[in-house]
């Protein structure tokens, strides 16, 4: 027997027997009624209750390690992991070899990132029990904690072989995959969990974190079915069955769900653009602005301001304005300064620009942080010439909102009309590390690469940005031209895919 655990178990039989001798007392059999009501407390869920009836019953007994155990076990139901760390460390003074104490301190030390701390119950509770599963997994964790994934691996093999039915051991042989870049291990071993726990979202969440790493298009799709059926009441797995069933052909079961989406959610902006987005990348460009534009109009509030941006992102401005015309016509107040403001970055778009100044004062006047107006306002002062002030209004909306794209795209234009081509080289690079997925920011930024001689740059960047989105239309025309301009046969290929595309 080892030396440790030989002094543990002596302590623990010392314990007990001194634990014994005072339970003779007379405030025994009142601690037991009071944990006696709490056990019955928790088996019906009622953790609080359950942890002021512990802790009267040790006010009777403090010396039975069993009644700070139970303390514990309610305290973290509780989710009170700090007072459930000292019941169970009471429980240990009285107890060094107590396997539960010792499996929850691992547990909860582990959780909190306190690995080196964790290690010193692991290891008594290993040597105690060499196959407790807490025990493992925490090793487990421990290990990734220290990047020693062959070691963790080993972990996950114990568990698996201990626990076969338990997920613990193949949660940790998908990190110790994902840790090493093996994404598409790692979503395989996952997978044959959540066929086998389909009920369990943490489980198809983690399995969906997998495939978007993996860039598992299937994989995505597949797990977002069981997402939405798990989380109904979550819009974004439920419009992620919207494009797995449009992957596959049923447009009526993605037709069903988006129709309930749209009555559901129609105040929720967020919603909105992605149905709207959803439109833009599965039908052709024509038909799916007739629709943006038609549930534009249906819309109040910021949902309408964010489709009536994408309108002027995509060209239709006249008609973005024109829907927001009645909106602007009202007093400026805290419901519709989002709407007041696009209407002036619409105005200004169509070339008016005299009433889009006006209309962004009026935003400025009431909100003279309102990104939108002073993004509108710096670019009538740019286009005078003013750079400073252009440029003090599109940093002052960019601190307002860190993804601004038209502050973004704004800043490294104004910086090279100023003759600084490194700042304007830096601002470009904050606007793609701002925003990596933005067609208007890569295509900007390419324009921009090829006005400085980089005509190669500029290819490599549309090239790689173009193929990693198959359906964004301007990107691919932009891509078109550039190779046309290079004279590359990579014209051939960009005219194919628009053709797809449109």
């Amino acid at each position: 027997m080892p030396p440790r655990l030989s002094a543990l178990i002596r302590l623990g039989l010392s314990l007990a027997l001194a634990a014994a001798l005072a339970a003779c007392g007379p405030n025994v059999p009142k601690a037991d009624a009071y944990e006696q009501t709490a056990d019955g407390m928790m088996a019906a869920s009622a953790f609080v209750p359950a942890m002021s009836m512990m802790e009267r019953s040790i006010k009777y007994d403090p010396n039975e390690p069993r009644r700070w155990v139970k303390l514990g076990r309610a305290q973290r139901a509780a989710e009170q992991p700090a007072l459930a760390a000292m019941s169970y460390q009471r429980a240990l003074d009285l107890d060094p070899a107590n396997i539960e104490a010792l499996e929850n301190m691992a547990v909860l030390l582990v959780r909190a990132g306190r690995y080196d701390e964790a290690k010193g119950y692991v290891d008594p509770l290993m040597s105690l029990q060499p196959d407790d599963i807490a025990g493992l997994l925490s090793l487990g964790a421990i290990a990734m904690f220290r990047q020693q994934y062959a070691e963790a691996d080993k972990y996950a093999d114990k568990l698996i072989q201990a626990a076969p039915s338990s997920i613990g051991g193949y949660t940790l042989k998908a990190r110790v995959y994902a840790a090493q870049g093996k994404m598409k291990e790692a979503a395989a071993v996952l997978a044959q969990q959540v066929a086998l726990n389909p009920t369990d979202p943490d489980l198809a969440l983690q399995l969906m974190d997998f495939y978007k790493a993996s860039k598992s298009v299937t994989g995505i799709r597949n797990t977002a079915k069981v997402l939405a059926a798990l989380m109904p009441n979550d819009p974004r797995y439920q419009m992620e069955m919207v494009r797995a069933y449009h992957a596959e052909g049923k447009e009526d079961q993605a037709n069903d769900i988006l129709g309930k989406i749209l009555v559901r959610y129609r105040g929720n902006a967020d919603v909105m653009k992605a149905v709207a987005r959803y439109w833009r990348g599965s039908m052709p460009r024509d038909q799916a602005l007739a629709k943006i534009v038609d549930l534009t109009s249906k819309l109040g509030g910021h949902a309408k301001s964010e489709l009536a941006n994408m309108l002027i992102d995509e060209g239709l401005a006249a008609t973005a304005v024109k829907l927001l015309e009645k909106d602007a016509a009202a007093n400026v107040d805290p419901g519709n300064t989002d709407l007041h403001a696009t209407y002036a970055r619409g105005l200004l778009a169509i070339g008016k620009t005299g009433d889009a100044g006006y209309q962004a004062f009026r935003v400025l006047d009431f909100d003279y942080t309102n990104p939108v107006a002073l993004v509108v306002r710096a670019r009538i002062t740019f286009a005078t010439k003013d750079y400073p002030k252009a440029l003090n209004d599109a940093q002052n909306a960019l601190s307002n909102d860190r993804t601004s794209e038209e502050a973004l795209l704004l800043i490294p234009q104004i910086y090279m009309a100023m003759g600084n081509k490194v700042l304007a080289e830096r601002g470009w690079g904050d606007a793609q590390a701002a925003l990596p997925h933005s067609g208007r920011v890569n295509r900007a930024w390419t324009a921009w690469l090829v006005s400085q001689g980089r005509q190669d740059d500029a290819l490599d960047v549309m090239s790689t940005f173009a193929r990693g989105n198959p359906n964004d239309f301007e990107t691919w025309r932009a891509y078109r031209d550039l190779c046309v301009a290079a004279k590359d046969k990579c014209a051939r290929t960009a005219a194919q895919q628009l053709a797809m595309i449109r």
